[in-house]
């Protein structure tokens, strides 16, 4: 079988927990219009805890909730002199706070790969590690965020799932193998406690 490249893409949906129908829900959120990072389609995002504004941002700690993951957003652009639709926020060109719209889903499953492994059958129903060392990529807007470090620590953002495996020899699907594209589901969100996975 190849070898899994390594290619982050961030958090993509694929369903729902238990088979049921996805209705890929979103959400409106904000961002403050002097939030200065970019925030890519795909990005895991948690509320700001400095203040009591209501405001989101991309996640920065593996200890806080998750509000979600970021689908793109729409915002007055200074240098467009419209309202446009964008699947990333750039960290700037906004003349007022940014509508973004995020899902929020308790329920919601991702594929995201993993930045070592692999995370095999024996992390199953592991919380993992959310990485956020690979920047968005600003043609596609999709995010560069992956996961590692299955372990038990209630507080960690996402939990292990399931696996992706089809099709064979396609980038991702060897379990056996580094790099390997996991399906994951929330564990600490603001719709869903954080819960000490199995050992």
């Amino acid at each position: 079988m190849a070898a899994n490249i390594y290619a982050p893409f961030g958090f993509q949906p694929v369903g729902t927990v238990g088979g049921f129908n996805p209705n890929f829900r979103l959400s409106q959120r904000k961002i403050s219009s002097a939030y200065g990072t970019a925030i890519f389609k795909g990005d895991a995002v948690q509320p700001v805890v400095s203040s009591a504004t209501g405001y989101i941002q991309v996640a920065v700690a593996n200890t806080l909730p998750l509000a979600g993951v970021f689908w793109g957003c729409t915002y007055l652009s200074t240098s467009q002199g419209k309202k446009i639709w964008s699947p990333y926020y750039p960290g700037s060109d906004a003349a007022a706070d940014v509508t973004a719209y995020v899902i929020d889903d308790p329920q919601a499953e991702f594929v995201v790969q993993c930045t070592n492994g692999p995370v095999a059958q024996a992390n199953l129903w592991q919380n993992v590690t959310l990485v956020t060392s690979v920047a968005g990529n600003t043609f596609t807007g999709l995010s560069g965020q992956a996961i590692t470090s299955p372990t038990t620590t209630s507080t960690l953002p996402f939990q292990v799932s399931g696996f992706v495996q089809d099709p064979t020899g396609a980038n991702g699907t060897d379990i056996t193998g580094i790099n390997n594209w996991v399906r994951v589901t929330f564990n600490a969100e603001v719709f869903r406690a954080g819960i000490t996975s199995i050992s």
